[in-house]
């Protein structure tokens, strides 16, 4: 697409000719890319910062309907707070984002069980006392598993 570009073609024509979003990212820009009409699905190949496409009036509700990544999602600033409201469960989140993020969300242990948290797992690293286990419905065979 660069000798294209260079013999004078514009980005328009050579989009317009089948070339990818990845072919027009070498010789192009964000900003040219969107003003072309490339989806947020076809950005998303590009795998490049999501902070600049919020800045361009991309929204989380966009972002989770062309599937980006949940991690990546919340390490552009998007708040686990806001993941929530978007509609991503705790079984999304769980696996990208720290569980003292979660946990300061206000998610409850109840809820952490619920997601697929073992009793093992919130008591040998989240430090939860067998009595709160218990509470958020922990059987004694799941607090005591080794």
């Amino acid at each position: 697409s660069k000798e294209l570009k260079d013999i004078g073609y514009s980005i328009q024509e050579i989009k317009d000719a089948g070339y990818s979003v990845n072919d027009l990212w070498v010789i192009s820009d964000y900003h040219k890319l969107i003003s072309l009409g490339f989806s947020l699905e076809e950005l998303k190949k590009l795998d490049h910062d999501i902070i600049f496409l919020k800045e361009e009036g991309y929204t989380l509700a966009q972002f989770k309907k062309a599937n980006y990544d949940v991690g990546k999602l919340f390490k552009a600033g998007y708040t686990v707070k806001e993941l929530r409201e978007a509609g991503y469960t705790l079984k999304d989140l769980k696996e990208s984002i720290p569980f003292y993020y979660l946990k300061k969300s206000g998610y409850t242990l109840r809820d952490f069980r619920d997601s697929g948290y073992t009793a093992k797992h919130l008591k040998n690293y989240e430090k939860y006392s067998d009595k709160e286990l218990r509470d958020a419905g922990f059987t004694e065979e799941e607090i005591n598993e080794k």
